[in-house]
């Protein structure tokens, strides 16, 4: 059985490659990763704005795409 992180982080690396990168464009997209993903993080404050910025929308794309194959079901209710 495929765990749900698995799912959802499948879902944020096909969103990313779907979404985010053909807006910022490849270079941008690298640099921002790497700089977050540098230990420590060497993000510049512009580039902690444009984070803000997308981290939001990535993850609201990234829950769509995981839905069909999570257990989810979405009533009037709620979910």
């Amino acid at each position: 059985m495929i765990e749900k992180v698995d799912v959802i982080n499948s879902s944020i690396d096909i969103c990313e490659k779907t979404y985010l990168i053909p807006v910022l464009g490849k270079d941008l997209y690298n640099e921002i990763n790497a700089a977050y993903n540098a230990s420590p993080s060497t993000l510049t404050d512009k580039q902690k704005e444009l984070l803000a910025a997308i981290q939001n929308p990535l993850v609201n794309f990234a829950f769509y795409k995981a839905i069909p194959k999570l257990n989810v079901s979405i009533t009037t209710n709620g979910i």
